[in-house]
């Protein structure tokens, strides 16, 4: 998931206020997934949710409950911004079974859904600079022989594909002064 111009709180409020609304995106997802689920950030304002024996049409309806969540305790804060989280999700085994996989295609339905939002909201089409096509560098280990492609093993590796069957992706904002769950690769 990411926050949708979530550059222009930054640009337009400065970087505490920024830091602000991270940690409400982190509370939004804490409070709207189930006590398995796990969500980390993964850099800038991008986080990366695991959802463990999960299919494409509950990660969706995570992904919606999440936005739908956000909005609401956005509402109170009147920062005359169109402030949002939009999402990609991937699932384990069907997408793939290694981690940059699974990650490259959640990104990359993440971007559908950006460029989707904005031609239906008729704003600027042009590339952006964080647009499909960038180069996304992300590690993660690789699938332990724990696990099969019926589903996960239990395991405590959080950060292994294969710990969920079903890897959204999601996207949240960077936080400059460090604040738990903002923290690079910090378990929200």
């Amino acid at each position: 998931m990411d926050l949708h111009v979530f550059k222009m709180v930054n640009d337009r409020f400065g970087h505490p206020r920024g830091d602000q609304i991270l940690q409400l995106a982190a509370s939004t997802l804490r409070h709207s997934m189930r006590t398995s689920d796990f969500a980390f950030r993964i850099g800038g304002d991008e986080f990366a949710l695991l959802l463990p024996q999960s299919d494409a049409e509950h990660s969706a309806t995570l992904g919606r409950r999440v936005n739908a969540n956000f909005a609401g305790i956005l509402q109170p804060q009147q920062m005359d911004i169109p402030l949002g989280l939009d999402y990609g999700f991937a699932v384990y085994p069907q997408d793939g079974d290694q981690a940059e996989v699974l990650l490259r295609v959640a990104d990359e339905r993440l971007y559908q859904m950006k460029y989707s939002a904005r031609a239906k909201n008729g704003a600027d089409l042009s590339p952006q600079p964080d647009a499909p096509g960038r180069q996304v560098s992300r590690t993660a280990p690789e699938p332990t022989a724990e696990t099969s492609a019926s589903g996960p093993a239990e395991s405590s590796d959080r950060s292994s594909p294969a710990a969920a069957a079903s890897g959204a992706s999601a996207t949240t904002s960077s936080g400059r002064y460090g604040n738990g769950c903002g923290d690079r690769y910090t378990e929200c």
